[in-house]
């Protein structure tokens, strides 16, 4: 019975993958697929293979406190399938992406490793692109900067008065 098992939409596992408590996903189309195209971040286990207590073990050496899965067919039927099994190994925080995969809106890496995510901010100078932990270094600095202009504006009004 699949139908009780929670879910996020592809924005909301999008926003998730930079959190600081970054879920684990889970890809559950065959190999093939995944290497064609896949969500950053995302590791492979395939719903064909079962999932097991080998492959809970090896979900739980992640190291990671939720799981979300996703698959390409219509409501997430197989990505469902794959986390109804793991309730049943008693892994109780996994959920699943309902919208299909087909239709991700965002950036997919290719190849048979995870890849990483980047996020690409379009400027006035064209793009720039960056990983998550860059942007965040740039954002610090865009932040102590308009601090400090602030604190020299508050400066310069109180000698003034």
């Amino acid at each position: 019975m699949t139908s009780a098992i929670a879910s996020y939409s592809a924005e909301e596992v999008w926003s998730k993958i930079y959190a600081s408590d970054q879920p684990l996903l889970i890809d559950v189309r065959d190999n093939s697929a995944y290497i064609d195209g896949h969500i950053p971040t995302a590791v492979n286990f395939p719903l064909t293979e079962g999932v097991d207590e080998q492959t809970l073990s090896s979900i739980q050496n992640y190291g990671r406190s939720e799981v979300i899965t996703y698959c390409s067919c219509v409501d997430g039927h197989f990505a469902k399938v794959f986390v109804e099994e793991l309730n049943n190994l008693s892994f109780t925080n996994a959920f699943y992406m309902r919208d299909d995969f087909r239709y991700w809106p965002y950036n997919t890496v290719n190849g048979s490793d995870p890849g990483t995510v980047v996020i690409s901010l379009e400027s006035s100078n064209g793009s720039v692109n960056g990983t998550g932990s860059e942007l965040t270094y740039y954002f610090i600095i865009i932040n102590i900067g308009l601090f400090s202009l602030v604190i020299l504006l508050v400066i310069r009004k109180r000698r003034k008065s």
